[in-house]
C-alpha cells in the first residue's frame, strides 16, 4: 500500500508495505533542494565519491517518481522523469541517461516493451526495473531476460535500491 499527500510547501511521502510480522514504512519530508527524514543521511553516505549521473525515471506513479526525483537529486544526479513508456523512449533519445529506473506496469508502452527496445538499439543501457504486481515475479524476471539489470518489487527498499543505482553507475561511469 502507498500513500501520499501533497503540502503546500513541502512534499511528505510514507509508503508502507504490511508484512507478516507488522508493518514496514518509510517517511521522508523533502522540499525541492533537500531531503529530511532518516533517509537523508543514509543517501549522503551511500553516494559519497560519485559524480552527478543523468537518471532515467520512469513511472506513471508521480508519488514514486517525486521519492526517487528527491532521493537521487540529493545525492547530486541530474534527473529526467516520464509517465510511460512512449516518453520514456523520446527522452532516451534526447538525454542519453547513463541509467534508467523503469516501473514495468505502465500506460501506452509498458516497462516490458520499453526495456526490450532500449536494450535492443542500446547495448550498453543499464536499467533497473521495478513493479507493484503483488505476488509476481514474473514480471521481475522477464524484465531481466529483456535487459533489465536489477529488479525490484515495490514497495522496494529504498537503501537496496539506492545502492543498486551507485552499483550500476560504478560500472558504467557517469557521462
Amino acid at each position: 500500500m502507498s500513500r501520499s499527500r501533497i503540502c503546500p510547501d513541502r512534499r511528505i511521502c510514507d509508503f508502507a508495505r504490511q508484512t507478516r510480522t507488522g508493518q514496514v514504512s518509510f517517511c521522508g519530508v523533502y522540499g525541492p533542494n533537500e531531503l529530511h527524514g532518516p533517509f537523508s543521511t543514509m543517501v549522503m553516505a551511500v553516494t559519497k565519491g560519485y559524480s552527478m549521473a543523468t537518471i532515467l525515471v520512469i513511472d506513471d506513479e508521480t508519488s514514486i517518481r517525486t521519492l526517487l526525483r528527491g532521493v537521487l537529486e540529493q545525492a547530486g544526479h541530474r534527473v529526467v522523469e516520464a509517465h510511460d513508456g512512449r516518453e520514456a523512449l523520446t527522452l532516451y533519445q534526447q538525454n542519453r541517461p547513463d541509467l534508467v529506473i523503469m516501473d514495468l506496469l505502465m500506460p501506452e508502452i509498458d516497462g516490458l516493451e520499453a526495456t526490450l527496445q532500449l536494450s535492443r538499439e542500446y547495448v550498453d543501457t543499464k536499467i533497473i526495473a521495478m513493479t507493484g504486481a503483488q505476488g509476481d515475479r514474473n514480471f521481475l524476471d522477464v524484465a531481466q531476460l529483456f535487459g533489465a539489470c536489477r529488479a525490484f518489487e515495490k514497495p522496494f527498499d529504498l537503501q537496496q535500491m539506492l545502492h543498486a543505482v551507485q552499483e550500476e553507475l560504478a560500472t558504467t561511469g557517469s557521462r
